[in-house]
């Protein structure tokens, strides 16, 4: 984590990937929107916030860095900013570049949680760095940065049906039985 050069508070950057736009809230693609979503609607329920429909992003956000950000201070602990870039999942680097610099931020500051078609529906795998293995958000955002060290968690949305091809199934809806969980 890095400090605030002002306060020396600790800054932590939490980044969901996915597609800006109502067509694609309830799709594979968007995991990471809603993994991020449901960080602010708890952050929010523990202030005695109302509860949120899933279908709709949660009060709280605002534009900055070319995305949608919920920021927080955590007593202690420093500042929180979560992140939704809103130039959709294959340019997202561009925004999160943007709140890195703005924040003086570096790489390893970051999480950024992404959709993952090799592991298992609801799977999540936690890793400090890696390479984009084939995502072209990681790929755009590890581009932008200079560097692949940046932690990721990836969630498991299942392996692309036999028939079916990539785009179709990140891009598909999930069905309703995957949304409840």
């Amino acid at each position: 984590m890095c400090a605030d050069a002002e306060t020396t508070r600790t800054i932590r950057v939490v980044a969901g990937l996915g597609n800006p736009g109502e067509k694609y809230v309830r799709t594979r693609h968007n995991v990471g929107f809603l993994a991020v979503e449901a960080l602010v609607r708890r952050k929010r329920a523990g202030e005695g916030g109302e509860q949120e429909a899933l279908d709709t992003p949660p009060a709280g956000f605002s534009e900055r860095w070319g995305g949608m950000c919920a920021s927080w201070e955590t007593p202690g602990n420093g500042s929180v900013h979560v992140i939704k870039p809103q130039t959709y999942m294959n340019r997202s680097g561009k925004c999160i570049g943007a709140a890195l610099k703005d924040l003086g931020a570096l790489p390893k500051d970051i999480v950024t949680v992404v959709d993952d078609v090799n592991l298992p529906f609801g799977q999540i795998r936690l890793r400090a760095k890696g390479s984009a293995g084939g995502h072209n958000g990681l790929k755009d955002i590890g581009a932008i940065l200079g560097s692949d060290a940046f932690p990721r968690l990836r969630i498991g949305v299942g392996r692309v049906p036999e028939g079916s091809d990539l785009i179709s199934h990140v891009l598909g809806e999930f069905s309703e039985e995957e949304w409840a969980v």
